[in-house]
């Protein structure tokens, strides 16, 4: 059995003997589940996105750096994404409370 990461695509291409292809499908289903759970969005008020991201960067960057977490903000729906790769809940939670922190009304 292969498989392939197409990073790009966001696509996982696995080749092999039935059986294994099955299983590796399996496996990998698994593994994003259990990820999914260390991943959290919010959506925040749009005229806070800039606050959140932070002169340059600063702000979100340090949140990052304080929480072990990765964050993307879709800037044009304003949602926030929150990824725990450490798979740690309270690393998560310690994010989104800083986040909900600077959106403010």
């Amino acid at each position: 059995m292969n498989w392939d990461l197409d990073r790009e695509a966001k696509a996982v291409e696995i080749a092999g003997a039935q059986a294994d292809v099955k299983a590796a499908v399996q496996e990998l289903t698994n593994h994003l589940n259990e990820l999914q759970k260390f991943v959290k969005t919010r959506k925040v008020r749009q005229y806070n996105v800039t606050a959140i991201i932070g002169s340059g960067g600063k702000t979100i960057q340090d949140i990052q750096r304080k929480t072990n977490t990765e964050i993307h903000i879709d800037r044009d729906s304003s949602v926030v994404t929150v990824f725990s790769p450490a798979m740690n809940e309270a690393d998560l939670t310690a994010a989104l409370a800083q986040i909900e922190a600077l959106d403010v009304a």
